[in-house]
């Protein structure tokens, strides 16, 4: 979809400054599911590193791979609205960024409640899903509120999926702090 066939606006007497100033705050936001997803993917696979459960090893591969696909969605967002995705390593830096705040977060709780190391990232893994699950869904009423479907068709299937594999990372992490706060144990 290029700039001169995206939907126009809905609104009565919305002139086409404040069209083009919605679309660059989507633009703005969109940049905002990106870091969100790279955090998470980084975060993914941080934890998959320390999985050794083949069963458990499994289920976040699948997170990863997920979150990896997910991630590269995240171009379509911008070009349902006429514009180029920004440099993958500059968002990907923004991510990692995010990433190691969130594990530094999960250390400073896992000192608080004396759960191991794995465990916080686990915690984090999902205190991220929310945080890109929120992105994407915040993404998807965008695409509600300017009436561009595109946005919608990416973003509320990708919300779906994602709310899913929240629900399992739930599952595992609570499965695993007896694990790790009664008997100090890594999986």
């Amino acid at each position: 979809m290029t700039a001169l066939n995206l939907p126009q606006p809905l609104a009565i007497e919305l002139d086409e400054a404040t069209w083009n100033e919605f679309l660059d705050r989507s633009e703005r936001w969109f940049g905002q599911v990106r870091a969100a997803q790279a955090s998470f993917r980084k975060l993914a696979e941080d934890v998959l590193g320390q999985m050794h459960e083949p069963h458990l090893r499994q289920l976040i591969k699948e997170v990863v791979v997920t979150a990896r696909r997910h991630e590269e969605q995240v171009d379509e967002l911008y070009r349902v609205i006429g514009r180029e995705p920004p440099s993958p390593s500059l968002l990907s830096v923004g991510g990692q960024l995010l990433s190691k705040g969130q594990e530094a977060l999960g250390a400073l709780q896992g000192l608080a409640t004396g759960a191991q190391g794995w465990w916080d990232d686990l915690h984090q893994l999902f205190l991220s899903s929310l945080n890109s699950i929120s992105a994407f869904s915040a993404a998807e009423q965008l695409g509600y509120a300017l009436g561009i479907r595109e946005i919608v068709d990416i973003a509320f299937p990708i919300s779906l999926e994602k709310f899913k594999q929240h629900r399992m990372i739930q599952e595992i992490l609570n499965e695993l702090v007896p694990l790790a706060i009664l008997y100090r144990t890594g999986v």
